[in-house]
């Protein structure tokens, strides 16, 4: 990828605007700070950002039409044409798997573009943890437990066995929602470990806990032989890495991370760190069965975490 694609990219994933000029890429980022409520500069930003995707859109390199897909602020009736600018992206680069992947994120699961994309990134990327979670996506909708549950076992990682597997009083805390989509309907860490366990006392959290929650947790983890705490990147959010590290000062905690491998990085000082990658119920099912003992862990870290584990680590017994 040319040096002025990557930063155009990173410009209008974070709002600003960017265009090529002679080969070099020029930022633009016009200055709302004097007067952020003004409809006329608020205007003149809407209109230069839908020039900058009209620019993307209508050339003819497909990564620049499937970026223009991804970056589009599409209203609800506009969401067809994001998907058919993808599409027609994707068919014209075949073999090339960034830009498939992020037709695919524009495409619905139901709709007929969805199988052929996954396919071309099955084959080509079978090892891509990014991959591994659109299949388990398309086995989540397609009510397919048996396949879901399948690729959720396989995925998770063990990293560091602390107070593995778990034994006597256990308190458990986790995010609502930890998955950068939001999911309805779906169980936390906690209720799934206590359809498991006797002895299990669970509390919810916010994925920006205030003090009073984690002083709360603090409390409760006093009570406890061991702290399983859920984590949802604890670098974005700090107030998590702020309980880990009072709930590691009281009693051994395991990590469990539903999103970032990296958490760990925020938190090195907890006793057991496990990856799971999501907290989706097919994974959190998966997570009881490894952190109880029930199952052992088979997963593996699909990336380098700096200074600490390596691509392809992962425990095979507690």
């Amino acid at each position: 990828m040319r040096v002025h694609r990557v930063i155009r990219a990173l410009a209008m994933t974070i709002g600003l605007a960017a265009y090529a000029h002679d080969g070099r890429a020029v930022i633009v980022c016009p200055d709302r700070a004097s007067d952020e409520r003004s409809l006329a500069r608020d205007e003149a930003w809407r209109q230069y950002y839908d020039s900058v995707q009209q620019a993307l859109s209508g050339s003819s390199d497909p990564r620049d039409r499937a970026l223009a897909a991804f970056a589009g602020d599409f209203s609800s009736d506009e969401r067809v044409r994001a998907e058919a600018l993808a599409r027609s992206a994707a068919d014209a680069a075949a073999d090339d798997m960034l830009v498939q992947w992020v037709a695919l994120r524009r495409s619905q699961v139901a709709s007929g573009n969805y199988e052929p994309m996954l396919s071309r990134l099955e084959q080509h990327e079978p090892d891509n943890a990014a991959v591994w979670l659109e299949v388990l996506v398309r086995a989540i909708y397609l009510q397919d437990r048996a396949t879901a549950d399948e690729l959720a076992r396989a995925s998770i990682t063990v990293l560091r066995a602390g107070g593995l597997p778990l034994r006597g009083r256990i308190f458990v805390v986790s995010p609502v929602n930890p998955d950068i989509a939001l999911i309805t309907d779906q169980p936390s860490l906690g209720q799934v470990l206590a359809q498991r366990l006797p002895n299990v006392s669970t509390q919810t959290i916010t994925l920006s806990p205030i003090q009073a929650d984690i002083d709360r947790a603090v409390a409760a983890a006093r009570g406890a032989d061991v702290v399983v705490l859920g984590s949802a990147d604890l670098f974005s959010y700090p107030q998590q890495a702020a309980l880990a590290k009072a709930l590691q000062a009281t009693k051994p905690t395991v990590l469990v991370s539903l999103r970032s491998p990296y958490d760990i990085l925020s938190a090195p000082g907890v006793a057991g760190y496990v990856c799971a990658y999501t907290g989706r119920e097919p994974t959190l099912r998966a997570l009881a069965d490894v952190l109880t003992g029930t199952r052992p862990p088979t997963g593996t870290l699909p990336v380098d975490v700096p200074g600490v584990y390596r691509i392809g680590d992962g425990m095979k017994k507690l």
